[in-house]
């Protein structure tokens, strides 16, 4: 059975922690990004960015930059091991989940399943980046079952006055509280009652720091699996197909005679330089995403590997199709398939398939620098 364990987590306090945490690096435009570090000196960021092209020299001024902020107060460390209860409510979500440490020796051994696979490159670029700054700065997200006593544990922890107690500027807000001993030891034991936990979000980090193999923790929030959204990836794909063929044709698509304002319910909607379509095949169900590798990507555009072709490109895909159709580029071809559902993945990952990467777009999403595990 799977264990959460708790540790002594880096932070910020309490009246820093709304201007230390950030969004994921990457969801920053680089207008962004110059304006959050130029108004705001606590944030994160400061850590994370630098301008050295050197990678030696930029993960040691991420080092360094980390011992800064602990030096001028603005992260903490706790001097006892603990975990951590993480509210997040938007105006029509609510998540809940406990963070802590889940052992790369349970995912390694099964006890942990995921469901995508990893574009290896992206896989090795960050192990090498945590091999040498050594902590996590944001968790991985696991899904779990019901269970009466760790939920009941969270219940009562969260009656109290919270650690921290935040609003972000896109109306989201944001809580964490410190269970007691006690309820820290009721999580812990229930953990190791639950059958598996499977991950929901996180691929990437977690299999970079399996290979890194320095440290058997790894940063992890977990949640029930009912509070979940999931929606597809928008995939995108550049270029002519080979020897001219046309997809459309093949595969009897539909044209549409307007743009769609929602995901499919059933077949997979795409749109290039002619317009909407939808594809409706009898073979043609969940997963998607791998029914489109093996019959688009693979005879149209020749793409083998769909892990790591520089011709695919991903959008989340918790936006409206109209909004993607206006960031699409020249020559490429947008292809949407249904939401799945947490049966679904769950059944996929219990049988050992693997859905190709991005086919799953999964919420929350969860804030860098809010807790930190550093092993080094």
């Amino acid at each position: 059975m799977p264990k959460l364990n708790s540790f002594a987590a880096i932070r910020a306090p309490s009246a820093l922690a709304a201007l230390v945490s950030t969004r994921t690096y990457k969801s920053y435009s680089k207008k962004e990004l110059i304006q959050k570090l130029a108004t705001n000196e606590f944030s994160f960021l400061h850590i994370i960015k630098s301008e050295s092209k050197k990678k030696k020299e930029k993960f040691a001024l991420i080092k360094s930059n980390l011992q800064r902020f602990l030096k001028k107060g603005n992260f903490i460390k706790d001097v006892n091991n603990n975990l951590y209860i993480y509210e997040q409510k938007t105006r029509d979500s609510q998540f809940t989940g406990v963070i802590g440490l889940a052992s790369l020796d349970d995912y390694l051994e099964g006890k942990i399943l995921k469901h995508e696979k990893t574009i290896e490159k992206r896989e090795a670029l960050f192990a090498n980046y945590l091999k040498n700054i050594g902590f996590h700065a944001e968790p991985v997200l696991l899904a779990r079952e019901k269970n009466a006593a760790w939920d009941h544990a969270m219940d009562e922890t969260m009656k109290l006055r919270p650690e921290a107690d935040f609003a972000t500027a896109d109306g989201v807000l944001h809580k964490l509280w410190i269970p007691s001993k006690e309820n820290t030891r009721i999580i812990i034991k229930a953990s190791e009652s639950i059958d598996k936990f499977y991950v929901a979000d996180g691929h990437h980090r977690l299999s970079s720091s399996a290979l890194v193999g320095e440290s058997n923790g790894i940063l992890a929030m977990v949640i029930k699996s009912e509070q979940l959204k999931i929606t597809p990836f928008y995939l995108l794909v550049k270029g002519p197909c080979v020897n001219n063929l046309d997809w459309t044709l093949d595969l009897d698509a539909k044209l549409l005679d307007r743009s769609p304002n929602k995901l499919p319910e059933k077949g997979i909607y795409a749109f290039n330089d002619r317009g909407w379509w939808h594809i409706t095949k009898d073979d043609l169900s969940f997963p998607e995403s791998k029914w489109l590798c093996k019959n688009l990507l693979s005879p149209f555009w020749n793409i083998i590997d769909e892990r790591n072709d520089p011709r695919i490109r991903y959008i989340s895909g918790n936006r409206n199709p109209k909004e993607i159709e206006q960031e699409r580029k020249k020559d490429e071809v947008i292809f949407i398939s249904p939401s799945p559902s947490w049966n679904q993945i769950q059944e996929a990952s219990d049988n050992g398939i693997m859905l190709p990467p991005k086919s799953t777009y999964i919420e929350p999403k969860l804030r860098s620098g809010m807790t930190l595990f550093s092993w080094k």
